[in-house]
């Protein structure tokens, strides 16, 4: 319904409160940063990656979607959200055909609309029944609701939220002094990935609303989270290379 980015947990104390959650969690909410690792998941199990870094967050509603996202689409495959409208919890996708005779027509027929885009909603997402059963598919069965198709095509990459100066520590997901933006894998390569940025001291100033810079940051190599990152790095080190013209 709607996103702000500078949000803090003192923003949102009075309804995480009501809820009975975490601050981190309903800030984290708020502010787009679990958002923005949903479709990072949505990205690298599918190849769609962000137009924009944070992408585009088009204000719309169902009836006008497909004509509001055309600017985005362009015909490419894109991860995105919506603000405002009257999607509520629900989930979305927008597919696209350009074979009418075999495809649109039938769609067409069953009241998607003429095409070559067409809108898929469902009207609910029921995290609380459907992560369990997610995990119960992976034990029991082996079997991924999503999986990576290899090297990252997206990452998260932390912002800001305030002006930050040498000394200040970062607190993490949810919290006071950053957010987390998706952007194509290439263009994040230098920045500090969201998942690491918590307890992580600030070694040089940034203005709010810029991402942080890899090196603007100490990160400690004992920490078990950053030499699993540099692993994942290792791993795919020849796939994320940048292809040559």
């Amino acid at each position: 319904g709607f996103m702000n980015t500078r949000a803090t947990p003192d923003d949102i104390r009075p309804y995480a409160e009501r809820m009975k959650t975490s601050l981190a969690m309903v800030c984290n909410f708020t502010d787009g940063t679990k958002m923005n690792m949903e479709n990072a998941v949505v990205s690298n199990g599918t190849g769609l990656v962000p137009e924009k870094r944070g992408m585009h967050g088009v204000t719309t509603n169902m009836k006008n979607a497909l004509a509001d996202f055309d600017h985005v689409l362009e015909g490419r495959g894109v991860v995105d959200y919506t603000l405002g409208g009257d999607f509520g919890g629900g989930v979305f996708v927008i597919g696209r055909s350009e074979n009418y005779e075999f495809v649109g027509h039938y769609l067409d027929y069953l009241k998607m609309g003429p095409g070559p885009n067409f809108l898929f909603f469902r009207p609910y997402h029921l995290c609380h029944v459907e992560t369990p059963l997610s995990v119960a598919e992976a034990v029991i069965y082996h079997e991924a609701t999503l999986a990576p198709m290899g090297a990252p095509v997206a990452e998260v990459a932390a912002v800001a939220k305030r002006d930050l100066k040498p000394g200040d520590m970062l607190d993490g997901i949810g919290g006071y002094t950053c957010y987390g933006e998706i952007d194509k894998a290439e263009n994040a390569r230098d920045l500090l990935p969201m998942g690491l940025a918590e307890n992580v001291r600030v070694n040089t100033a940034i203005k709010a609303g810029e991402p942080i810079p890899l090196s603007a940051v100490d990160l400690d190599p004992d920490n078990l989270v950053v030499r699993l990152r540099a692993e994942q790095e290792f791993l795919f080190s020849e796939q994320m290379q940048p292809v040559s013209a």
